[in-house]
């Protein structure tokens, strides 16, 4: 009977320790020097976070830039843009996570006096108000490329559809007016080497480039004639600048990216129309004139906006602020900046 009473008393012992366990709450202790399941998954999304970020997550910019890169896209205003649904990529994923000029404009009309005001601050001879080719109006001004060069780094043009380097033979596909360095007298020899075929995101200069390390100090990207506006537009910004910020080089902050329409098109829209003077800042009269500019930087911060009369001129002067370039050139010299307003 004492048996049978002292088997009892150890199963009930037994049982109520199985209750115990079966109604506990698990167990969030870890060992020492280690982290809990919980906590680790919320490090990793924070830095997932961090790594995926496409600006901002630099508290302030470098002193100046190893690297400027700018992609043009063409012929469409700011109001076919902000909030098309041609563009997601644009509106939803670098106006959203970076920046947006929404008082930036073109310089004139067609195509060519935008590109030279971009690159040089003026235009000469015809090309103020005309597509002329290369050999009917080369330029002899100085140039930011010949600035590049002149201070012991190098810059490319990429242009996409281009049948070889320093390419003037225009095609249905490829405008020399669009490739610019082709028109500067003073870069004539560096063209050769400098100004290539853009490739394609699968293979080419810029994969190459992009593949083994090399950015050069001053980048120059243009698409193709199908690759210039619209959807195939928004994916060709998608493909490269995708590429482009996963690199160390922009990873570590010494890289800003702009994104700008030449012109933009509307009924005010006439060759030689002077858009970079302050009547020209209202965009409902001078529609043509208003394009967008993204910021792309890792110390801009996501969704800044900037209301400041920009211009192209405005552009080339933050370029070469960014690069450590002087003096400014052309009409450059008395544009306001983007520095400040972009956290650049």
């Amino acid at each position: 009977m004492r048996y049978l009473s002292a088997l009892a008393a150890l199963l009930g012992i037994v049982l109520m320790a199985c209750g115990s366990s079966s109604h506990s709450s698990p167990s969030t202790s870890t060992a020492p020097g280690s982290r809990s399941s919980a906590s680790s998954s919320s490090g990793s999304a924070s830095a997932s976070a961090e790594t995926s970020s496409l600006c901002g997550f630099r508290d302030s910019p470098a002193a100046t830039y190893q690297h400027v890169i700018l992609l043009i896209q063409e012929n469409k205003s700011a109001k076919q843009i902000i909030g098309s649904k041609d563009y997601p990529y644009l509106n939803e994923t670098l106006i959203r996570q970076c920046g947006l000029a929404k008082n930036y404009h073109s310089i004139s009309h067609p195509s060519l006096p935008n590109y030279l005001a971009l690159t040089s601050g003026t235009t000469s001879g015809k090309a103020d108000r005309s597509n002329c080719q290369p050999k009917e109006c080369p330029q002899p001004q100085d140039n930011i490329f010949a600035q590049v060069e002149r201070s012991g780094r190098q810059w490319r043009q990429y242009a996409q559809a281009a049948a070889g380097n320093c390419d003037t033979a225009k095609t249905d596909l490829y405008e020399p007016e669009h490739a610019v360095p082709v028109y500067y007298s003073s870069i004539a020899a560096r063209c050769k080497e400098w100004d290539v075929p853009l490739g394609t995101p699968d293979g080419g200069a810029l994969r190459r480039d992009l593949d083994s390390g090399f950015l050069p100090a001053f980048a120059f990207i243009s698409p193709d004639g199908d690759h210039e506006a619209g959807r195939t537009g928004d994916q060709w910004l998608n493909d490269w600048i995708s590429r482009i910020t996963a690199t160390p080089d922009y990873r570590s902050g010494n890289t800003a990216i702009f994104v700008t329409w030449d012109e933009g098109s509307g009924s005010d829209e006439s060759n030689g129309e002077t858009c970079a003077d302050s009547k020209h800042a209202d965009t409902a009269a001078y529609e043509s004139c208003w394009v967008p500019l993204v910021v792309i930087s890792p110390s801009t911060k996501p969704g800044t906006a900037s209301s400041t009369f920009l211009t192209h001129y405005s552009l080339l002067a933050t370029t070469e602020d960014l690069l450590g370039l002087s003096p400014h050139l052309g009409d450059a010299a008395s544009a306001p900046g983007l520095r400040d307003d972009f956290g650049l």
